[in-house]
């Protein structure tokens, strides 16, 4: 394990390096950018080669957390897409290696900075194992005094075929469909195909899906968070992002577990909650 910093970046990284797979991980965001299945013998994660890694700007790929809130933010659109969380410096508060990997966990605490966007007294923690399958752990902590009420989500990328990648685990689940007004639908398909720009948010889910190239390559997306964000911005918004290639459309989509909409999360002062996804 080095601590690195990616070519013409400004931002501090952690190399991790075992016997079951290599990873990068940022300090800023405590957003994993890398992770290559030594296993398997195929990354695990897709990561946009046009990121500038400028301190400060969100890195297009791998997982960064949305929170505490998803998409613009309704009341001040100059504020950060996403939140905050992605776009601060966390803390490395543990790193330990065992015969299941790396266990590396940063934090978050409430600040000066963060009370401009979200005036809440919090702790965040991202514990992350870096072994056979890829585990993450958030923990958010109330530390206010009153309730709050936000959102989260790990916007994770995988690398993909499009013109060939199914997505199972969704069916029989009702969606938001973004592209349509927001206007609630209905899972019939067993599998989710991509055949144009795809931006659905699935509110109440099982949990667990798959990623399929065919019969032989896919991976496996786990949750205990109920909300799940299917998105591919396709042709034309490609073009428009700054951060990928005009082409990108058909090399990744977002697979994105969470709490959002009417599942949002809910915190009673002094207390705390915990989500983990899966991937491997």
């Amino acid at each position: 394990m080095t601590l690195v910093k990616l070519a013409h970046s400004e931002l501090d990284c952690l190399k991790i390096s075992n016997s079951f797979c290599e990873a990068v991980i940022s300090f800023q965001g405590a957003q994993i950018l890398e992770f290559f299945s030594k296993q398997q013998n195929k990354p695990l994660l897709w990561l946009s080669d046009l990121n500038s890694y400028a301190l400060g700007k969100a890195i297009r790929g791998g997982i960064p957390l949305c929170f505490p809130w998803f998409g613009a933010h309704q009341q001040n659109t100059d504020y950060p897409s996403h939140g905050f969380a992605r776009n601060f410096l966390w803390n490395l508060i543990d790193i330990s290696a065992d015969e299941k990997g790396h266990h590396i966990t940063f934090e978050l605490n409430d600040s000066v900075e963060t009370r401009k966007y979200w005036n809440f007294a919090f702790s965040l923690q991202m514990s992350i194992v870096c072994g056979e399958q890829l585990q993450l752990e958030l923990k958010l902590s109330n530390r206010d005094q009153v309730d709050i009420e936000c959102d989260f989500v790990w916007h994770s990328y995988f690398p993909a075929n499009t013109k060939i990648a199914q997505i199972i685990g969704l069916d029989q689940t009702e969606y938001i469909d973004q592209l349509d007004g927001n206007s609630l639908k209905m899972q019939e398909n067993q599998q989710i195909s991509f055949t144009q720009e795809l931006d659905r948010i699935y509110p109440k889910t099982a949990g667990r899906f798959e990623l399929l190239q065919n019969q032989y390559d896919s991976i496996y997306i786990q949750s205990n968070a109920t909300s799940t964000v299917i998105w591919n911005p396709w042709i034309e918004k490609s073009a428009r992002l700054q951060d990928v290639q005009n082409d990108a459309w058909q090399d990744f989509v977002c697979i994105e577990c969470g709490q959002i909409g009417t599942e949002k999360v809910k915190i009673k002062s002094g207390e705390a909650v915990q989500y983990q996804l899966e991937i491997g």
